[in-house]
């Protein structure tokens, strides 16, 4: 079988099932270990029947079960790295390397020596900011005793680091940070998300109580103890609630700053005390 004649197999099947060709590209691409550009100038080649074998049984595993293609390989790229990732973590979303550019800005501008990383997943916020900061103390908070253990497997394959607290969010942590950051859980329990994520991905990384914005009043409750002078806060933020997260913010802060994504939707709040 030819790499064109397996994609145009697919590609029936994946618009009849309503699931994402670049899935089917993505799958191919990992396995034979080359770029879209090579795949589709050699198109008309002989896939290797090994290979082949195993491309379509991810490929089907993937349309029959709509499990995630990353968790099926068992890794994906976040800020050019790759991480290992299971359906313990959730999968690196290339709008939060939005967050991770304006947390290096604001580090690197404002000298700041200590960081954490609160619901740290697969550790890929917490390990890029170590790659990227080496002199910068980084630390990485999760709930799950599960996603630490990966993010542990991840810290191990970059050779970074980074201190790891299994604890919900800054509960009881006795220490000040010159930085706390966080994608945390903001969808709501009624907000419509597909499928594949609903089903495969880890509830507690996703789902916030009160509209989605309890565990930002909760980090922004604890921080008032664990900030040091001057400090900094960095949110990933729903951009549907952006109004609702400014009123909870001006019930601790008042320096509050909104950045946007590369779609101009609001992604990025910087606190400042």
């Amino acid at each position: 079988m030819k790499y064109y004649e397996l994609i145009e197999h697919y590609k029936k099947i994946i618009n009849n099932e309503n699931l994402e060709i670049e899935a089917i590209y993505y799958i191919i691409e990992e396995l034979c270990h080359i770029t879209r550009s090579e795949l589709l100038l050699n198109k008309n080649e002989e896939i290797n029947d090994t290979i082949k074998n195993k491309i379509i049984n991810i490929i089907d595993n993937y349309i029959n079960n709509h499990i995630p293609v990353q968790y099926l390989i068992g890794y994906s790229y976040f800020y050019g790295y790759r991480f290992i990732v299971n359906n313990n973590v959730l999968i690196p979303r290339f709008d939060t390397e939005i967050v991770v550019d304006k947390i290096l800005e604001e580090a690197k501008k404002n000298n700041i020596k200590t960081i954490v990383d609160i619901g740290t997943g697969s550790g890929c916020i917490a390990i890029v900011l170590k790659k990227e900061l080496s002199n910068t103390n980084i630390y990485a908070i999760d709930i799950s005793h599960e996603a630490i253990e990966v993010a542990k497997e991840n810290q191990k394959l970059m050779n970074v680091d980074i201190t790891f607290i299994e604890n919900d969010l800054l509960n009881n942590i006795n220490m000040k940070f010159d930085m706390i950051v966080s994608n945390p859980p903001y969808i709501d329990i009624n907000d419509s998300i597909s499928d594949v994520v609903k089903d495969h991905e880890p509830s507690i990384a996703l789902f916030s109580p009160n509209h989605g914005l309890y565990h930002y009043e909760k980090i922004l409750e604890q921080s008032k103890n664990c900030l040091n002078k001057n400090g900094i806060i960095v949110l990933e933020i729903p951009s549907t609630r952006t109004n609702e997260l400014i009123e909870i913010v001006k019930k601790y802060y008042q320096n509050c700053e909104v950045y946007q994504d590369l779609n101009h939707l609001n992604r990025v709040m910087v606190i400042r005390t």
